[in-house]
């Protein structure tokens, strides 16, 4: 009994240390990972992806979990291995001293070697994890903005003193329902448009297309990586975690998204629209599958889906279909929804572009090189064929088309050329057979929930919806002149009516009929 006894306490003791010591080099790897592949990333973001689980990761691209693996679980457990080596080393020579061949070179360890040896034994034998961990733990609480996380939690509630519930909107489709073609280009800004950084208009195509932009689209918090951005510019809030604290149940996982939420798949649904998604990636990834289901996307197309149909190894990169193969598809679905006669929205999600590195398909291989910048070049050119195929059949006569990118590029192979730019702005055209009215410049991703409705001809009164304001039309009520500096400074501090959203909310369906009058 009392050799169990030391062999465990003898072999328990370096896997505690050892435990301790992979933490504290987990939080560091993991923070450089994370800044390696995405750029800066709060608390927010990390505990919105923890909350849907494991598939965040497994259902992502092969080369990106390979990636975390390496940099986020062997590496801190090849270092957390050499730690504890290093220090039951130092403890035996501390204990023991070394056995040497000759006097001369005994005397000249004992002398040289052992004081300083036994000296970071000492100050290592017991407290070296923990050092560790605390360094840790301020490097990463640096990294995700921490504090700011906290500060949340005490600030002021900028969601309740702006937001505008759909609930309380009453809309009104005006004359003929344009159908919706809704295109999401991963991670797509103007910045790719300079040609005195990239020696070359990478967006030539897509303005060849004179669709009317806005030309100062401006990215705040709460939507800069591709939920955020779809949330954002569908329901006019941004995506932010709410913990168990908040009392309610965001921090399990769970089988809808935003219930209490009413959204631009909603409205449509309500007014007579078919919703269909197609995306490339996997619909697993982030929630995007359940933001969908949740939003009155009746079809809804991702990587297993188009596994599932009939698309081969070929077609697919490590995130999903390639761009090319997207729009091959999306052709085929448009002439469908078109020839069923009702009123549709068609929403397209690219992935070709997703950093760090993109992906190049066989069609862009041939016509460009690999590198990331002619990804960016191919895929707008694949947009912009598709908006011509439209043209071409005749359906912008009843279908106006959005083009937006997603959000600004995170950390990518041309991150240093992106930074080059002055201000970095959002990628957004609009197509329409009939002229548009801007009623100004600078809009963010809340803007574009009422600013879409009203594109379809789906008048918002004062054209205030949520957290945006329409840029379309003449409205009296326009966005305070500080309103970035004001979201950017307070928008996800802690707010019971946005929490409430997270809640189930039976009475949603309620809502979103009395707000439709066809």
């Amino acid at each position: 009994m009392q050799k169990k006894t030391f062999f465990l306490i003898k072999v328990a003791r370096p896997l505690f240390r050892f435990s301790l010591y992979f933490f504290g080099f987990f939080l560091i790897c993991q923070s450089r990972w994370l800044e390696k592949n995405f750029g800066h990333v709060g608390l927010d973001q990390i505990f919105y992806h923890l909350r849907f689980g494991g598939e965040n990761l497994l259902s992502a691209d092969h080369k990106l979990v390979f990636s975390f693996i390496k940099w986020c679980v062997l590496l801190p457990c090849s270092l957390s291995l050499l730690a504890v080596l290093l220090e039951r080393t130092v403890h035996s020579v501390r204990a023991h001293g070394w056995k040497a061949t000759t006097a001369l070179i005994q005397e000249s360890i004992n002398t040289y070697v052992i004081p300083p040896l036994r000296l970071i034994g000492h100050m290592t034998s017991g407290k070296a994890p923990l050092v560790l961990m605390f360094v840790a733990l301020l490097y990463w609480a640096g990294k995700v903005s921490a504090i700011g996380y906290i500060k949340s939690y005490f600030g002021e509630d900028y969601f309740r003193s702006h937001y505008v519930s759909p609930a309380g909107v009453r809309l009104e489709a005006t004359g003929e329902r344009k159908n919706l073609v809704l295109i999401y280009v991963e991670s797509l800004e103007t910045t790719y448009g300079n040609r005195s950084i990239f020696g070359r208009n990478l967006l030539n195509s897509l303005d060849k297309l004179k669709g009317v932009s806005f030309t100062k689209y401006e990215q705040t918090q709460g939507t800069s990586w591709t939920i955020a951005g779809i949330t954002a510019t569908q329901c006019g809030i941004p995506l932010k975690s709410v913990s168990l604290y908040d009392g309610n149940q965001n921090g399990e996982r769970s089988t809808v998204f935003l219930p209490g939420a009413v959204c631009l798949g909603d409205i449509l649904k309500s007014h007579g629209y078919k919703n269909v998604f197609l995306g490339g990636a996997s619909l697993e990834f982030a929630g995007k599958g359940k933001f969908l289901e949740s939003h009155g996307y009746s079809e809804r197309y991702g990587r297993e889906e188009w596994v599932a149909a009939g698309n081969n190894s070929a077609d697919m990169s490590g995130w999903g279909l390639y761009d090319d193969k997207l729009f091959e598809n999306a052709k085929v679905k448009l002439k469908e929804l078109h020839d069923a006669g009702r009123p549709f929205n068609l929403t397209i999600l690219t992935v070709d572009m997703h950093h760090p590195q993109g992906t190049s398909s066989a069609y862009c291989a041939e016509q460009y090189s690999e590198a990331f910048q002619d990804i960016v070049e191919c895929t707008a050119g694949l947009v912009a064929n598709f908006v011509q195929y439209i043209k071409a059949n005749d359906y912008l006569q009843n279908t106006n088309v959005v083009i937006l990118g997603d959000h600004l590029a995170m950390t990518n192979s041309v991150a240093d050329k992106l930074k080059k730019a002055p201000h970095r702005y959002v990628y957004n055209s609009f197509i329409s057979s009939h002229p548009l009215k801007k009623n100004r410049e600078e809009i963010v991703h809340f803007d574009l929930f009422p600013t879409i409705l009203a594109f379809l001809g789906i008048e918002v009164p004062q054209g205030r919806l949520a957290l945006g304001y329409s840029a379309f039309g003449s409205h009296d009520q326009k966005p305070p002149a500080e309103r970035i500096k004001g979201m950017n400074d307070s928008l996800l501090n802690r707010s019971d009516i946005y929490s409430a959203l997270w809640e189930n909310d039976a009475s949603r369906s309620d809502q979103i009929t009395g707000m439709a009058q066809h």
